[in-house]
């Protein structure tokens, strides 16, 4: 394999999939409102559907690992094929709102399923001592995010929402082809080095998947393993443990624990304002070009902070900057609450610089310093369920609040629930706790 023409693969394929995110989770709303289906359940079906596709992740990540011949490979191409035959049948059902709400279910189910064996794939690239720089590919992601949010924006203006069906056909169609040129894992044995995880290269300016928690290399000569990178192998090696009686994880990390309920609880408001944000758009005066404007500009503003995430983390820790982070976040949700124009929408999308891209990048790295070595992985997992738990409880209780007091009662609600969430990670840095020496500690 050729290192180069591997990272074009990879970078194309995550910025791809990162355009799928867009085209379904940042238009769906719109797309079904088109379609009568009612704002709450809206919110209940994308909390449905989350939740299928999390336990999806687990089950196609097992597979992944244990079948040679349903390997990351067949399974993306499985995927991506299945999704385009859902995109090109929802033209024909616009008659059929519960019909075109279960096929763009599909959609997003396979988009939020794919996760997993994105990240079979970068590991299947580390076995092989291939350096996959993860800064570019997370940045392409963004800009890839960006943009087909504001040409999306511009032609569901001129046309109408039924062109999101023929965005998300051309996407998961790229997805096929990506993945079809994707290496076969099959063919190839692992390749065992001295510390064959050094491979996988980051820039020393930092980055993280900012969706799906995927981890980001080293800053100052870090290890695979200290990010949580890791192979199927190594991943065996650090999971496998003597038994021993000790306490729960969550119970040992006092911490820990309540940083994680915070940025839970963060995430809560940020998928309740993600699943309406059109409404918001549409609350301040705009329409879909300004919803696309506004998803690009928070997505490009992302790109700085997982770039020189890096040399930042070198002189603030990183609970520090999760803290400052969900502030930051809560100051969005109040300045929601009172944005009396698109303009003003526009302005506050560009704090995502010091939210969710700071999150992303900080909470890859919380893992690491927080956990001792045998709890690392455990602790990267929990760390990456805050997105997919408040997904599923974001869309829920924005169902529930719109359907009792409209989109003002999502906004005022959302920054309660996100000043909470605040409160519990800024608790967090006033709990004692240090790494364990030992399991009984």
């Amino acid at each position: 394999m050729n290192e180069k023409s591997e990272n074009i693969k990879y970078r194309f394929l995550l910025g791809t999939h990162t355009m799928m995110f867009c085209v379904g989770f940042g238009y769906a709303t719109s797309y079904l409102q088109n379609l009568q289906v009612p704002d709450g359940t809206i919110g209940f079906a994308i909390s449905f559907f989350a939740v299928i596709g999390a336990l999806f992740q687990l089950l196609l990540g097992r597979v992944a690992d244990k079948s040679r011949r349903w390997n990351f490979k067949n399974l993306l191409i499985l995927l991506a094929a299945v999704q385009l035959a859902s995109s090109l049948a929802l033209p024909f059902t616009a008659s059929f709102s519960m019909l075109s709400l279960v096929l763009f279910g599909f959609v997003l189910i396979i988009t939020y399923s794919m996760l997993p064996l994105l990240s079979s794939v970068s590991f299947f690239y580390a076995s092989q001592n291939l350096r996959v720089d993860f800064g570019i590919a997370r940045g392409i992601g963004s800009t890839a995010y960006g943009a087909i949010s504001i040409i999306m924006g511009k032609t569901v203006t001129a046309f109408g929402t039924g062109c999101i069906p023929l965005f998300a056909a051309g996407t998961s169609l790229a997805l096929l082809i990506e993945s079809m040129l994707l290496p076969s894992p099959a063919k190839y044995r692992t390749v065992h080095s001295e510390d064959p995880l050094k491979t996988a290269n980051v820039s020393d300016e930092g980055a993280s998947n900012s969706f799906s928690g995927e981890n980001a290399k080293s800053q100052n000569g870090r290890s695979g393993r200290e990010t949580g990178i890791s192979s199927p192998e190594t991943r065996k090696i650090e999971t496998s443990s003597p038994k021993t009686r000790e306490k729960p994880l969550l119970l040992r990390y006092p911490a820990f624990t309540l940083m994680f309920l915070g940025l839970t609880v963060v995430m809560v408001f940020h998928n309740m304002n993600i699943t309406y944000f059109v409404r918001i758009i549409e609350k301040t005066g705009g329409n879909s070009t300004s919803l696309g404007i506004a998803l690009g500009i928070a997505a490009v503003m992302e790109i700085p902070t997982l770039f020189f995430y890096g040399k930042l983390s070198k002189k603030i820790s990183s609970k520090t900057l999760l803290l400052i982070s969900c502030l930051v976040f809560t100051m969005k949700a109040l300045l929601f609450c009172i944005a009396g124009n698109v303009i003003a929408v526009y302005l506050i999308q560009g704090l995502s610089i010091g939210s969710f891209g700071l999150m992303a990048a900080a909470k890859v790295y919380y893992a690491h310093d927080t956990f001792e070595e045998k709890d690392v992985v455990t602790g990267q997992a929990f760390v990456s369920m805050t997105e997919a738990l408040g997904m599923v409880m974001g869309s829920f209780f924005g169902g529930l609040i719109i359907n009792a007091s409209g989109i003002n009662g999502v906004l005022w609600g959302g920054f309660a629930i996100c000043a909470t969430g605040t409160a519990l990670a800024a608790i967090s840095l006033f709990c004692k706790q240090k790494k364990h020496s030992n399991a009984n500690q």
